[in-house]
């Protein structure tokens, strides 16, 4: 036994994201996805950077409910990947992928 204690989810569910993935299109200034749901509901919920653009944020970083945004220049497209983590259930991935026309 090494002393690691690893939780264990009620009736084996696993966090979820739906949609897991999201993008979003605009000629002004700041773009933002649409919106992507952790689950299951009624938990609580920590949305996290975890590799591409650093110029994308959550827009509701502890809601069940976020989309993202960056403010961006002209004719330039980025993205990233974001987790949420749900508390008792684990991580979920979301991609995003944003564009400035």
């Amino acid at each position: 036994m090494t002393g690691v204690v690893a939780a264990i989810a009620p009736q084996g569910l696993r966090a979820s994201v739906s949609p897991a993935a999201v993008s979003g299109s605009s000629s002004g200034l700041t773009v933002r996805s649409g919106y992507t749901t952790a689950s299951p509901p009624g938990q609580t919920y920590a949305w996290s950077y975890v590799s591409g653009s650093l110029d994308i944020s959550a827009e509701s970083p502890t809601s069940q409910t976020t989309r993202f945004e960056a403010v961006m220049s002209p004719g330039t497209t980025i993205n990233a990947v974001w987790k949420c983590a749900v508390t008792g259930y684990g991580d979920a991935l979301v991609t995003i992928e944003l564009t400035r026309f």
